[in-house]
């Protein structure tokens, strides 16, 4: 079963469920297109991504994530 977050749509201001998309190897955000499916307005969903880097015995590693949200409030798209 999929990630999922709640999306508040600007043209109807319903909410809807939308999958949490994989992290990206690059970039602090992603935006995703779609559309309502309650209206059918187009979207862009921005999500934020966010690092945390861990030091165990001298080695780094670092983790990219989506940062959590119980919201989002998407963009009108084009």
């Amino acid at each position: 079963m999929a990630n999922l977050t709640i999306v508040l749509c600007p043209h109807c201001a319903n909410t809807f469920d939308y999958p949490i998309p994989d992290v990206p190897a690059q970039g602090d955000e992603l935006i995703k297109l779609t559309t309502c499916p309650i209206c059918g307005g187009k979207l862009k969903v921005r999500f934020e991504i966010q690092r945390e880097i861990e030091v165990m015995r001298g080695v780094s590693i670092e983790r990219r994530l989506i940062k959590p949200a119980h919201t989002i409030q998407a963009e009108k798209g084009e």
